[in-house]
């Protein structure tokens, strides 16, 4: 028996986020839910507040919109190369993607909010094996297994954070769930005559999920601030359907699919899938404006997690630790000059390991990597009294490594390249003319 890696490349808007066999389970890979500031510190994101310019929407934790100080308008997105290796075998996969698009605005000094539309997980896979007879155990020859996926899930969600007290935050986002995972198989008879087999099981995702988040402030001396962060979901059934198909074909001379004949079709609507309970903890130590250290643990319950055939997947509770450090030299705000462009650039640096939902074979798989990342400043501009507007492209590139070549498993090594661009303003103003 051989056993065949294929990794393709996906399109827009569809961890890590590379091309994966174990997206076969669950939801799929679930994607870094952090802006590309976030990622750049480990994707941290519970206890960060967005309260320095410029003002990046923190949709981990809703409770952190109370801090914008100026409308901000946030896109993301990244490219990814890895490499899957067997003990025996090694193919590489790439992929890329649109991560987000955001929009957050302060409308009060105590409430903020923030809409838009992100992935959340991602399925794109192809394993081929190939098992071997003698002529006489079976006239079809060898039979090919390939196991293929596809598609993944979005969010579109609109948030509030309020602040019922000077130093706490409240938040909520209220998201539509949707999208579609394809699992598929094929039985292929390459040395006959024989039609081949495919099947399609596909689950249609539709329906309504909650997160939330709070946030306390410490202020100290004014010039240093510690924030704790929390943010939890509750399990919540998110409307799905689900159908299976399976089509007797013959392959073109191109590759294609040449359908006969429909053997089998069932269709269920109506149901769900089961999200688990998650929760995150967190803290962030600013340092006089320059400095900022923090780190969060993570954990996902996903042995709750079920489908909408009413099966678990076979899920295990996942948990991580994510650490990160921002260091912003100084400065003048409107200051001129190729060397001190390099003071106003913020860096970052960070990591995280954990154990992800997949146990295979007994094995629960680990997962951890590094992170740094750049906040590439674009020009100031005033808007009145002391207050600017600035805008940011922010850069962040991780390496990380998921799994193990021991026990017939898989490695996968992966580095991802993320772009964003912040682009602050004023809106919302009622202007007084004399």
């Amino acid at each position: 028996m051989s056993l065949l890696l294929v990794g393709q490349a996906q399109g827009l808007l569809a961890q890590p986020v590379t091309n994966s066999p174990y997206a076969r389970f669950g939801i799929g890979n679930q994607v870094a839910g952090a802006n590309v500031r976030s990622t750049g510190l480990g994707n941290m994101g519970v206890a960060i507040r967005e309260d320095s310019i410029p003002f990046v929407v923190n949709f981990i934790n809703p409770a952190s919109y109370t801090s914008l100080g100026f409308t901000s308008f946030d896109v993301g997105a990244y490219a990814s190369v890895g490499t899957l290796r067997s003990a025996t075998q090694q193919e590489n996969v790439n992929r890329f993607n649109l991560s987000y698009l955001t929009l957050g605005f302060p409308i009060t000094k105590w409430w903020g909010g923030a809409f838009g539309i992100r992935e959340y997980s991602s399925t794109k896979y192809s394993v081929t094996d190939i098992k071997q007879y003698a002529n006489s155990d079976t006239s079809s020859g060898d039979i090919r297994y390939k196991f293929e996926g596809e598609g993944g899930l979005n969010q579109a969600f609109i948030g509030i954070g309020l602040k019922p007290f000077k130093n706490l935050s409240l938040g909520i986002n209220v998201s539509y769930m949707f999208g579609k995972l394809n699992h598929l198989q094929r039985v292929e008879f390459p040395a006959s005559g024989l039609l081949h087999v495919r099947t399609d099981n596909v689950t249609d995702v539709s329906g309504i999920y909650l997160d939330y988040g709070l946030q306390y402030t410490a202020r100290i001396n004014g010039r240093h601030a510690l924030v704790a962060g929390g943010t939890f979901a509750h399990p919540m059934k998110v409307g799905a359907s689900s159908s299976r198909m399976a089509r007797t074909y013959m392959l073109t001379t191109v590759g294609t699919d040449a359908f006969r004949d429909t053997v089998m079709l069932e269709e269920s609507s109506g149901g769900s899938i089961t999200m688990p309970w998650k929760y995150g903890l967190g803290l962030t130590w600013k340092i006089g404006g320059r400095w900022m250290f923090g780190a969060e643990f993570n954990q996902q319950l996903w042995s709750q997690y079920v489908n909408a055939k009413g099966t678990s997947d076979s899920l295990s509770d996942s948990w991580g630790l994510r650490a990160g450090a921002e260091f912003k030299p100084g400065g003048e705000l409107l200051g001129r000059g190729f060397f001190n462009y390099f003071k106003r650039i913020q860096y970052r640096l960070g990591g995280f390991y954990g154990m992800s939902e997949y146990t295979i074979r007994g094995q629960q798989l680990s997962e951890y990597g590094m992170t740094i990342g750049f906040g590439l400043p674009m020009a100031r501009r005033k808007a009145g009294n002391d207050l600017f507007i600035q805008s940011m492209v922010n850069l962040s590139v991780e390496w990380g490594q998921r799994g193990t070549i021991t026990n017939n498993l898989l490695l996968e090594d992966y580095w991802v390249f993320r772009l964003g661009f912040t682009l602050n303003d004023r809106w919302f103003i009622k202007r007084k003319y004399d």
